[in-house]
């Protein structure tokens, strides 16, 4: 901690155990007379005189009709590709992520990270997953601490390293593997998200459809964050309001529902797509996750050591950690190319 530094207390995150909330989230909605039907499968959209008019479900109905359809079917979404809203996604768009969640006590995760009440910490890692784009991380919650990567799908195929066997690797290692010790795994999850960022996004509506969440591609990293959660709330919202006027105004041709694009352009959701849509390509540069993370690593190693010699500059140090990991011309081009990704 700096001294002096203080913490906006107006700026608190929280992590949410899904299986709760979204029931508890469920809930809510059927008490305010929402329908809703569990353990069926959508497989397709219902579609007459040219418009979407409900869906075809796996289970006791074969079809649920309904005057307008939000599709909310994830990173692939089906639904929207049967509408011609896009032709398919591609390995490169595509990051997988595998969570594993472990049991122990509030006090045990108190302890041993350092908090205390309703604290949380999280921790994020690079280079920990052997040499395939992405990272790792470490989250708190009251008696569960859940532990995973998230990793180019493109890159995963090019490795031939199953997921699982990433996943193991990962918790084997210090420290995670000490924060972890004694603990109960009682679930492991995996699930797609899109991350090839404003390019992905597809035309988000037609003529008694719209496109929301995972399934329009609102998702995104920088590199620091990874918003997606936040991106899917807001453009469930407002795609409820839009289909709220549409329904009271007895139009849902695509060109009526066209404004819910226009609402998403005007809310933070699409211009932080937009704010970070160079970060992407930088992204997919393999040596970010490779070789960057040893040279850091080397450099702190050498900084830091205290071995009864005369200390050297920092500059020579850097040079050795260098010295046959990458080239300085290339780390003034990756330097240039990641200024124009994230400050222009």
């Amino acid at each position: 901690m700096v001294a002096g530094a203080s913490f906006d207390k107006t700026l608190i995150g929280f992590t949410l155990f899904r299986p709760l909330f979204d029931c508890w989230y469920a809930e809510q909605a059927v008490a305010q007379g929402v329908t809703l039907l569990s353990g069926c499968r959508v497989e397709g959209l219902v579609q007459k005189g040219g418009a979407v008019c409900g869906v075809r479900v796996a289970g006791e109905h074969d079809v649920v009709e309904a005057p307008l359809v939000i599709a909310c079917d994830g990173v692939l979404s089906f639904l929207a590709r049967e509408a011609g809203l896009h032709a398919g996604r591609e390995p490169h768009q595509v990051a997988l992520g595998v969570r594993a969640l472990y049991l122990l006590s509030e006090d045990e995760i108190n302890e041993r990270f350092g908090l205390k009440g309703r604290e949380g910490a999280t921790y994020e890692f690079l280079g920990c997953t052997r040499g395939i784009r992405g990272g790792g991380f470490l989250y708190t919650q009251t008696d569960t601490v859940a532990a995973g990567l998230v990793v180019h799908l493109d890159s995963l195929k090019e490795k031939q390293i199953p997921p699982y066997e990433l996943l193991e690797h990962f918790v084997a290692q210090p420290p995670v593997s000490l924060l972890l010790r004694g603990a109960q795994l009682v679930e492991y999850s995996a699930h797609l998200l899109p991350e090839a960022g404003l390019r992905m996004v597809p035309k988000l509506y037609a003529n008694g459809l719209l496109v929301a969440g995972d399934a329009a591609g609102l998702c995104y990293t920088n590199g620091l964050t990874q918003e997606g959660m936040n991106l899917a709330m807001t453009s469930g919202w407002l795609a409820a309001e839009v289909a709220a006027e549409a329904l009271a105004a007895g139009n849902v041709s695509a060109a009526y529902l066209a404004r819910y694009e226009q609402e998403l352009k005007n809310s933070f959701v699409l211009r932080d797509l937009k704010t970070f849509r160079r970060a992407i390509d930088f992204l997919h540069r393999d040596q970010l996750f490779t070789v960057y993370p040893q040279v850091v690593a080397r450099l702190m190693e050498d900084v830091f050591r205290s071995d009864g010699h005369p200390k050297r500059r920092i500059a020579a140090l850097l040079r050795q950690a260098m010295k046959g990991r990458v080239s300085l011309r290339q780390v003034v081009r990756d330097a240039l190319e990641g200024g124009r990704a994230f400050l222009c």
